[in-house]
């Protein structure tokens, strides 16, 4: 069980004239920021004790987890492109920049060319055999996806971009969790030098980039508090779609 939507949102700032009660503006945008990244703390779906298929690993079907997770990752740099179209059409050039660097990593500009979905498709191949090409778009990813195409191609583009912050927000605790599914099937056996790659160069380097520069990009515009509140409107849809997955993942690969 993970925590529902409606409680996500008790941890809300409170704003005020675009500030967080009582708070100078760059204190805010500090505060607004921590607010964001301490959901990460309290949605159960991004733990490993509590995420709806780590914590029934020894009766899912792991493999469907897996490829279905790898079918996500096909998506992403179409789903950064739509929200740095919007970041482009409002003139926001460091937005725009941050999120194109995004894009151009994960299609390989700091991979040798290889797409890091598709580093993501040798690894499952090479640890355990999995053909991600043989399996098609489960329903509840199909669903998953469609929810984000509509976040962050949303018109509103503050809406949009914080979207993409909470992609690349949770980015690290997801592969985290990610990765606890790979060594519980490794059975204990060490992990090929290429899988242990894509995982280290997500979890240390790649993904806190993105999220830290996303970030810095996308502060400097918030200073309303209609800019906000769309951004934590985009960022909660966000979370609340990946909350709805992996219990629907969670549901399919137990069935």
């Amino acid at each position: 069980m993970i925590v529902s939507h409606g409680a996500m949102q008790s941890w809300r700032p409170q704003l005020r004239d675009g500030c967080l009660t009582g708070e100078k503006p760059m204190e805010a945008l500090q505060s607004f920021f921590r607010s964001l990244q301490l959901t990460l703390k309290t949605v159960l779906f991004l733990k490993l004790k509590t995420n709806p298929v780590a914590s029934g690993k020894a009766v899912v079907n792991l493999e469907h987890a897996l490829v279905q997770y790898q079918t996500f990752t096909r998506h992403v740099a179409h789903l950064l492109g739509l929200a740095r179209q919007g970041a482009v059409r409002q003139g926001w050039d460091g937005v725009a920049r941050e999120l194109a660097r995004n894009i151009g990593q994960e299609l390989g500009s700091d991979s040798e060319g290889v797409p890091h979905h598709q580093l993501l498709a040798t690894a499952l191949r090479r640890e355990f055999l999995f053909d991600v090409h043989a399996h098609t778009q489960s329903a509840a990813t199909d669903r998953f996806i469609r929810r984000l195409l509509a976040e962050l191609g949303n018109k509103n583009a503050y809406r949009a971009v914080g979207a993409a912050y909470a992609l690349e927000d949770t980015a690290v605790p997801e592969l985290e969790v990610v990765l606890s599914l790979v060594r519980y099937l490794a059975a204990g056996r060490p992990l090929a030098a290429e899988t242990k790659a894509f995982f280290d160069h997500h979890l240390k380097v790649w993904e806190p980039s993105h999220e830290k520069e996303l970030r810095l990009a996308a502060a400097p515009l918030l200073g309303a508090p209609s800019a906000k509140n769309d951004f934590q409107a985009g960022f909660m849809a966000v979370m609340a779609a990946m909350e709805e997955w992996w219990s629907a993942l969670a549901r399919e690969a137990g069935s």
